[in-house]
């Protein structure tokens, strides 16, 4: 695959020409002759979840041949947006006809849906103009022609003209939208006769030949709302934010799965309440009873005389891929100022009456089977759903409980963002946010969080906000293609002053060249040029064994090859901003695997030579630290050959790293470490340096004296060891461990340690009672095992009171068959118990539970997730020379969804290269990367 660049802005171009990539940022314009960002601001966007294009509207009147743009729109293979507003247009069915869009400023834009197939819809935009901010209008048809269609003047609750549309949503997977509007006779949403109005765009049939949008009914939006008040009156609704959100999944159960989240105030009476969110027109979300004084969706007023606010700035729904719903919202009880970044995750009742509206917070999904006589379809998994509602005081999460961290987006540390949440984006299991301001250590940008589940399917808490995307500016709006994994985004720190769309793609810039072409010195004699990056580990800034004083702040990857291994800069202090390197224009290079010579800075180190030369290709990299001096940090590495530490003669290692090694010593060498070989994995935690070779498991104890040099090794586990009835393995492929728990895989499936057992205090196999997982219908082989941890660590998914989960790869090139399974880790546990390590309930039928999560239907040797996108890859094997490749799964895989029913993965990275993999995430840039003949990232 050629490179393709990792970032660009889009511009206009109102014929569909061609247009050169290149590796600075894209200007598509107006004409072939010119690149400037659009000359008009924009705001309102949409975005296409299923055909994956972006729309925008200009948010100031757009002037000259700019006029047709006033909306645009760019699909996933272009990189120009097309204007979709010329100056005549078919008009409610008569053609010809001036476009009232034509050169208007759009208020709001969204998508709905303008066919009749709900399973692939084709998405319409919806808007509202400046000019006529009480109407209105659809553009079923863009691409080759335009067709307008037009509302009447939407009417308040009194049936009169509404003051004006403050909200428009549209359900993009059904032909309904939503619109929030004034009284006629006020300007601000949720004063008397406000209204919430129902619309339906009505597809063409054979007796009504055009496209009509239909109004269709409405529901009151005021102080006295039963769906907002409790007990009481409000004392008032705020007239911002009023945000409405259209569940694609809970389209199936009321028209347009719609939710109105506001900013409203209890009345001063002691016990009144409220709620901030309307379920459809003017549906509870959750009834009156539940509401105690804090359950985040509502409060109640706890001193007389001093109303309560509660607010929700945005709405989301999350349909995970374990098949349940989980509203997301950004608010609770609170200031407007106070409550912008608390994120929650909040359980819904996912079918029936009830559905939509607040699930009892301890409740069971409920697993449902077809019950057809059909030899296929009896007793296949059809949905799965929380079917308790919250009706009781106590069956709604609060800030104040013990296990809040279960609804808790993001962990329970807003500091995490470097400012206010300007957006959010649910794509699967992770929420994505986005930051319009930089912070005091750090840029906005993007950031995630991903949802841990436990075995039954239920969130059991969300990982630490990280960085995504590979932004490393203020960025006010994003999405991202589910397919190709791209996001879109539009950078700026004043919503009110955007020109400019972004865009990431899978392709390679100066940062990965310089780092590929480190591995590919041909001056260098200890080089296999062919190898490149067989394995790549990325440090955080956060990192125990780095300085973290800002100003000196680094982050680094470990990129290790044949015989070498490249450490270098990923990320620096710029400034009083943390931001992901660029490039690596100084490095020292040593021939003699030692830091003889280090001229006191440098971007990244390489080495070669020396001991690394008997190491032959390293595929394992880990950092230690302790604070037992301040030189207790090493590096090791591993590989065929053996076990290497770079220290001092004396043992001694790194110290706390600064930024450009400024305080790299001169007196480390890499020194072989023990007389293990084939080393596969290496895992340093704060007290042992844990090593998996193709026929051990072993633990350094890095308090020992003489740790790292003369420490003896514990042997955890053998070939030789594994009971028979437990598993006959020939080889040992991968590990993961945490706290006490430890999964072990290898060639006849997976191994966890026994109950009542810990990996960190075993003296021995024996004292460990290796206990097979049972992976039903697996490959047999269980080749790699992803961790998804709360604080990002792979160490920590066992410590952390939120668990964790594993994506266990099981794979097997003679079969050519990939299988991926999750478990669930129960956290915060000394030692293993019957409950920690569990299987998801992944399954397809009633009589075989749990089963495999996926299946590929072809070998695949390493696998990855962000919760949003599940990444496979492969390299090229015998006898059949076929590229490696780097894929996405289908966006629509979950529990219980056959692999057959999916369109394929689709292919992000093709090369000749012989070796394409492992796949990490870059911590410094919040960008996926892929390591193996050539480096490839999407950023």
């Amino acid at each position: 695959m050629s490179g393709r660049y990792k970032s660009f802005v889009f511009l206009f171009i109102f014929t569909l020409t061609t247009t050169t990539v290149s590796r600075a940022d894209i200007t598509l314009s107006a004409s072939q002759s010119s690149n400037t960002p659009f000359p008009f601001t924009i705001k309102p966007y949409a975005y296409d979840p299923d055909r994956h294009s972006f729309f925008v509207g200009a948010s100031q009147d757009p002037t000259g041949d700019f006029r047709k743009a006033s909306i645009s729109f760019v699909t996933p293979l272009t990189t120009y947006f097309t204007g979709i507003t010329p100056e005549k247009t078919t008009l409610d069915g008569v053609s010809n006809q001036p476009n009232p869009l034509y050169g208007q400023t759009i208020d709001f834009l969204t998508l709905i849906s303008s066919t009749t197939n709900t399973d692939y819809p084709s998405s319409a935009p919806l808007v509202v103009s400046h000019a006529e901010n009480k109407k209105v209008y659809a553009l079923p048809n863009f691409v080759n022609d335009t067709t307008v269609v037009s509302s009447a003047e939407l009417q308040d609750f009194a049936n009169l003209t509404c003051g004006g549309i403050v909200a428009l949503q549209g359900a993009s997977n059904g032909n309904a939208f939503l619109a929030a509007v004034t009284p006629n006779a006020g300007t601000n949403f949720g004063t008397p006769n406000s209204a919430l109005v129902l619309g339906i765009l009505t597809i063409p049939t054979d007796t009504v030949k055009k496209y009509v949008i239909t109004l269709s009914s409405k529901g009151a939006v005021g102080v006295d709302s039963p769906a907002l008040k409790i007990t009481n009156d409000l004392t008032s609704i705020a007239p911002t934010p009023v945000n409405i959100y259209a569940s694609r999944r809970l389209n199936d159960y009321y028209i347009g799965g719609f939710y109105t989240g506001l900013c409203v105030q209890t009345n001063g009476i002691l016990g009144s309440g409220a709620r901030c969110i309307i379920l459809g027109l003017n549906n509870q979300i959750a009834p009156d009873a539940a509401i105690t004084n804090d359950s985040i969706i509502g409060g109640r007023t706890v001193v007389a005389g001093t109303p309560v606010t509660v607010c929700a700035h945005q709405l989301a729904v999350m349909y995970t891929s374990t098949s349940l719903l989980y509203l997301i919202m950004v608010g609770g009880v609170g200031t407007p100022t106070t409550t912008t970044n608390n994120v929650y995750a909040l359980p819904l009742v996912g079918v029936g009456e009830l559905a939509g509206t607040l699930a009892q917070k301890n409740s069971l999904p409920t697993d449902v089977y077809y019950t057809s006589k059909s030899t296929i379809l009896l007793n296949r998994l059809t949905t799965r759903a929380f079917l308790t509602p919250a009706t009781q005081p106590g069956d709604l999460f609060s800030p104040t409980d013990a296990d809040i961290y279960r609804a808790q987006v993001g962990g329970n540390d807003p500091a995490l963002l470097p400012g206010d949440i300007s957006s959010i984006y649910v794509e699967k299991d992770t929420v994505f946010a986005t930051i319009a301001t930089d912070g005091i250590n750090q840029p906005g940008g993007i950031f995630a969080s991903q949802a841990i589940f436990d075995a039954n399917g239920r969130i059991m808490g969300f990982t630490n906000w990280r960085r995504a995307s590979g932004a490393q500016e203020p960025v006010v709006a994003s999405v991202l293609d589910n397919t190709l994994g791209d996001f879109t985004f539009l950078p700026g720190n004043d919503p009110n002053n955007l020109h400019t769309v972004k865009r990431t793609l899978w392709g390679t810039s100066t940062f990965y060249q310089n780092l590929e072409a480190l591995f590919k010195d041909p001056n260098n004699p200890n080089l296999n040029l062919a190898t490149g990056a067989q394995y790549i580990a990325d440090f955080p800034q956060k990192n125990a064994a780095f300085n973290q004083i800002a100003g000196n702040r680094l982050s680094l990857l470990c990129a290790t090859g044949y015989r070498c291994l490249a450490l270098v800069q990923s990320g620096s202090d710029s400034g009083v901003l943390f931001k992901a390197a660029t490039d690596l224009q100084s490095i020292f290079s040593s021939t003699d695997g030692s830091t003889t010579g280090f001229g006191g800075t440098a971007d990244g180190l390489f080495f070669s030579g020396g001991t690394l030369e008997n190491l032959g290709a390293l595929i394992a990299a880990d950092i230690l630290h302790t604070a037992a001096t301040a030189t207790s940090n090493w590096l090791f590495v591993g590989g065929n050959g053996g076990l290497a530490v770079l220290a001092a003669a004396d043992g001694s290692g790194l110290p706390l790293l600064n930024k450009n090694f400024t305080n790299l010593p001169t007196t480390l060498s890499f020194r072989a470490m023990g007389s293990l070989r084939n080393v596969r994995k290496i895992i340093a935690t704060a007290t042992a340096l844990y090593v998996l070779t193709t026929d051990q498991l072993v633990r350094f104890d890095a308090t020992h004296p003489l740790f790292p040099l003369g420490a003896p090794a514990t042997v955890l586990a053998s070939l030789d060891s594994i009971p028979q009835e437990v598993g006959t393995f020939t080889s040992f492929s991968d590990v993961a461990i945490s706290g006490p728990v430890a999964l072990l895989a290898g060639d006849d499936g997976l191994l966890r340690v026994g109950n009542n057992r810990s990996i960190a205090t075993a003296t021995s196999s024996l004292d460990l009672a290796w206990k097979r997982v049972v992976l039903p219908e697996s490959a047999g082989p269980v080749t790699r095992l992803f961790v998804v941890s709360a604080t990002g660590n792979d160490t920590d998914f066992a410590t952390d009171v939120r668990g964790g989960n594993i994506y266990a790869l099981s794979a097997c090139i003679s079969l050519h068959q990939s299988y991926i399974y999750r478990i669930a880790i129960t956290g915060n546990t000394t030692v293993v118990l019957p409950t920690t390590v569990l299987l998801f309930a992944d399954h397809f039928y009633k009589d075989v539970n749990p089963s495999f999560f996926y299946s590929r239907g072809d070998y695949r040797n390493f696998t990855a997730t962000d919760g949003a996108l599940i990444f496979m890859s492969r390299s090229y094997y015998y006898p059949f020379r076929m590229d490696g490749l780097l894929e996405t799964l289908n966006s629509k895989l979950r529990t219980g969804r056959p692999s057959m029913f999916d369109v394929p993965p689709a292919r992000l990275v093709s090369s000749n290269a012989p070796t394409m993999g492992p796949i990490i995430r870059r911590s410094a840039s919040g960008s996926w990367m892929v390591g193996g003949g050539h480096l490839y990232a999407n950023d």
